[in-house]
């Protein structure tokens, strides 16, 4: 049947292709190709440059930023051992871990509610043609997401930095097609 690819790619389609019982492959595969958008070759270039500088910029900055907080907090810890005893230092530890992953839920759940999770989905959603997830492809989005990543990673949940980056990714170059 013609539900297997859009209306407006069948009818560029040879007549008879959809319903004959031996389909060409290749023409189904040519019509339904990605449209090529109308953006000048130069512009889709330097949007592709200027996602990947800025996800490489904000990659680093992640990683950066989640070093810095679990070596103050097994640093603290050891002075903590040091001065006081194992049990102190496993306390501190522990607070440590709960404010690390108390901020990377407040800022999720008063900033941004959306910015919740690795991002995947979303962006699978999008990719597959929803709608309904172009709103959440902002930047306040992609900056809470970049926040909560490192307060979780330092917290010392078994996450990775991964999914939210090819989210970020994804959010970064949308924000930017938007602003065009």
């Amino acid at each position: 049947s013609s539900t297997m690819l859009p209306r407006d790619r069948t009818a560029s389609l040879p007549s008879g292709i959809i319903s004959s019982p031996r389909l060409n492959f290749d023409t189904i595969e040519q019509a339904a190709a990605p449209y090529p958008h109308r953006l000048p070759k130069r512009l889709t270039w330097c949007v592709h440059i200027t996602t990947a500088i800025g996800m490489a910029f904000l990659n680093i900055l992640t990683i950066f930023f989640i070093r810095a907080l679990v070596r103050s907090k097994f640093r603290i810890m050891q002075l903590m051992i040091d001065q006081s005893g194992l049990f102190a230092g496993v306390v501190l530890l522990v607070v440590a871990s709960v404010m690390f992953a108390g901020a990377c839920l407040g800022i999720i759940f008063l900033l941004a509610p959306a910015a919740a999770g690795s991002g995947s989905p979303e962006n699978k959603g999008w990719l597959n043609g929803s709608q309904e997830m172009a709103k959440i492809f902002t930047w306040k989005t992609m900056v809470v997401r970049a926040v909560a990543t490192v307060f979780s990673n330092a917290s010392g949940f078994p996450v990775g930095r991964e999914g939210p980056t090819v989210s970020m990714g994804g959010n970064f170059a949308y924000c930017i097609m938007d602003a065009l």
